[in-house]
């Protein structure tokens, strides 16, 4: 893009000089006739030059407008599966921590179950040591 703006830069000076110098076409007399019709060549050239700078920036600034919409759609389907992955981590974790709270209210159990058989077996310990 900056070699756009410089070449239009440039194109717009060299038109400047040429539209001065073609104002003073009259003053030049017959020998600048042929120097007016250089300038006037000149001018073209550097008029379709410009044009064809216009339409370079034109057709980039179209592939940016086309880019940006495509990094654009990409970045929203990232988006949404983010959401869904997110949506799917709170359920997952929602579970884990009901089968958790599972796991620890089986290990109470278990541990209380354990304690009460070890109390009805202390006595018969105790009883299996005196003897």
């Amino acid at each position: 893009m900056q070699d756009v703006t410089d070449l239009e830069r440039r194109i717009t000076a060299a038109l400047e000089r040429i539209g001065r110098a073609a104002t003073r076409g009259p003053e030049l007399g017959a020998d600048g006739a042929g120097e007016a019709d250089q300038l006037r060549e000149a001018l073209e050239e550097e008029r379709m030059a410009l044009a064809q700078a216009h339409e370079r920036l034109n057709a980039l600034q179209a592939a940016a407008a086309e880019a940006g919409a495509a990094h654009e759609a990409a970045l929203n389907a990232l988006r949404a599966e983010h959401a869904s992955q997110s949506r799917d981590l709170v359920v997952m974790v929602k579970r884990m921590k009901r089968e958790l709270a599972a796991l620890y209210a089986q290990r109470s159990a278990d541990t209380a179950e354990i304690n009460g058989i070890v109390e009805a077996l202390n006595p018969l310990i105790e009883e299996a040591r005196n003897a």
